[in-house]
């Protein structure tokens, strides 16, 4: 009254009842705010799982068929011991060729002829 009386507004009362409401509007945010956020993390994993099985599907798609190694052993007849080997014997052929090579370019170097008379 004294503040009517004087040109004033009032003051805001805030009574128990209203204070209440406000408080259970606020908590019922909050807690719509968590439930959004944990149902968006779900979301968002499901959504991971997802992808990481099509990236997978694709993948296995593009590997159908025989592998490296199951071709190879068919046409080589055998297994990783068997390359080795076959491989090894390969290099010490090339090497003995390439000995070969050495030798004979020394012995026509080395021939006496008329010329070095």
């Amino acid at each position: 009254e004294l503040r009517a009386k004087l040109g004033l507004k009032p003051l805001n009362v805030v009574t128990p009842a209203e204070k209440a409401a406000r408080a259970k509007a606020e908590k019922d945010k909050r807690e719509a705010a968590v439930e959004a956020a944990a149902k968006e993390a779900e979301n968002a994993e499901v959504r991971d799982r997802l992808a990481k099985m099509k990236k997978k599907r694709l993948l296995n798609k593009k590997i159908k068929g025989k592998s490296l190694g199951q071709s190879l052993s068919k046409a080589t007849g055998g297994s990783a011991a068997d390359w080795v080997r076959r491989s090894r014997k390969i290099e010490k052929a090339k090497e003995a060729a390439d000995r070969y090579a050495e030798l004979d370019a020394e012995e026509e170097a080395a021939e006496y002829t008329e010329k070095d008379l």
